[in-house]
């Protein structure tokens, strides 16, 4: 994969308008440039994500088709990074359902025994007076 001129000449940009505004230097001109340009990087940055992933995707079915008659290993860092990214999602979704699951019974549980505890107490002080 070539470097990405254009993303680090947007990135160059950003950075300069954003130390602007941490030095206090920056007007209303500048902070509508700033936005402008925060919103430029992040839509290169996110086309740049997908091209990456169809590159890398594209690479792996090549790899596919050739496993049976051969033992190929796929490197890299940007490889790693999208990898990374695919667990940390997955690992996610799965982590996040079982806290909902596990907070939903906890919490169920819970106040299922507080009203029955709740229910069994109530009485007694109407007994005693």
């Amino acid at each position: 994969l070539r470097a990405d001129a254009a993303g680090a000449a947007l990135l160059r940009d950003r950075t300069r308008l954003r130390d602007a505004r941490r030095a206090g230097t920056l007007d209303a001109a500048g902070r509508a440039e700033l936005a402008a340009a925060e919103r430029r990087y992040a839509e290169h940055a996110a086309a740049a994500a997908a091209a990456r992933g169809r590159t890398i995707a594209a690479v792996r079915a090549v790899l596919e088709r050739h496993r049976g008659g051969a033992r190929i290993f796929l490197g890299g860092v940007a490889m790693i990074a999208a990898d990374m990214i695919d667990f940390i999602a997955r690992d996610l979704q799965a982590f996040g359902l079982a806290v909902f699951l596990f907070l939903v019974g906890m919490l169920t549980a819970i106040f299922r025994a507080r009203a029955g505890c709740c229910c069994r107490w109530r009485p007694a002080p109407a007994r005693r007076c």
